[in-house]
């Protein structure tokens, strides 16, 4: 047999395999399946497709989090929210760590190019600062993150138990209402919600106790508090009905004392630049007149 030939029936077993390959239904991802069941503690896949420093510095963010110095200290609420796990988190911080040691490294090496060599002590302290910076700010956003997300939380409560009030109107029971107002939308919240309730359903919890567990672990109050108001009022319609009717305009009153609070920082922000592009505008006005004094 020639070598032309044998090449030319490999080439095409490959390509009839890869044929049958493509043609194959993909299976869904481990992580996927879990989340069609999972309880309200989040789980996580590592990341085949990750890149070598990305796969370093999550192994090394599994080794800190074996730490219990380092792991004692992680906001494990605002990660439990966030759906994002310890060792995720400081990988994470690892990278923005080295990112943060980099970058000054660059400044001093134009300083060097350009025949200003600074002492060793200033890059070495300089790397450190930056490098810690950059570390503490990764924690800084995970829990402005969660803080913007618990607000979000607040605006689904309230429609959430809007649309229960509607429904139990209906004549429905509490468990088939509850789970027919979870069913209504995309964000976050809602399907974090959605997925607790399903969960409660294959395990036989009650639901009014999986929404109090959820809003335990992930520090969202104003779902814990309704869900304790509801399994003490119990089944009977209208005890339940003015309950909820309650816990909404509690709700309406602290997303609106949320927005004045939103609406004063925003205000207090603007004085900054408003007082800079002032004395910008003075300075601008008064150096002219001040360089003609200095030249008399």
């Amino acid at each position: 047999m020639s070598v032309p030939a044998m090449v030319g029936g490999a080439v095409a077993v490959l390509g009839a395999g890869m044929a049958v390959r493509a043609l194959m239904p993909a299976r869904p991802s481990v992580d996927a399946l879990l989340k069609t069941t999972r309880s309200p503690v989040p789980h996580t896949v590592s990341d085949a497709s990750a890149g070598r420093f990305e796969a370093l510095t999550d192994k090394m963010g599994h080794r800190l989090v074996a730490t219990p110095t380092v792991a004692s200290r992680l906001p494990a609420t605002d990660l439990r929210l966030l759906e994002m796990s310890p060792a995720k988190l400081l990988g994470r911080c690892a990278r923005m760590a080295v990112l943060g040691m980099v970058l000054p490294q660059l400044f001093m090496l134009l300083l060097t190019v350009a025949g200003k060599r600074p002492p060793l002590p200033v890059p070495v302290l300089l790397a450190l600062a930056v490098g810690g910076f950059f570390a503490f700010k990764c924690l800084d956003d995970v829990r402005d993150d969660a803080k913007k997300l618990r607000e979000e939380y607040r605006y689904t409560i309230v429609s959430l138990l809007e649309r229960l009030i509607l429904i139990r109107s209906a004549n429905a029971s509490a468990g088939e209402s509850l789970l027919r107002a979870a069913s209504v939308g995309d964000t976050t919240p809602a399907l974090q919600i959605r997925e607790s309730l399903e969960h409660a359903r294959l395990t036989g919890t009650p639901y009014w106790s999986a929404l109090a567990e959820l809003g335990r672990q992930i520090g969202v109050e104003d779902l814990a508090r309704p869900a304790r108001a509801m399994a003490l009022a119990g089944e009977e319609k209208a005890a339940v009905t003015r309950t909820l009717e309650n816990q909404v305009d509690l709700l309406n009153a602290a997303v609106q004392g949320d927005r004045e609070t939103r609406a004063n920082q925003a205000t207090e922000q603007m004085d900054l630049p408003a007082l800079t592009v002032g004395l910008s505008l003075v300075v601008f006005c008064a150096l002219p007149a001040f360089i003609k004094i200095l030249n008399l």
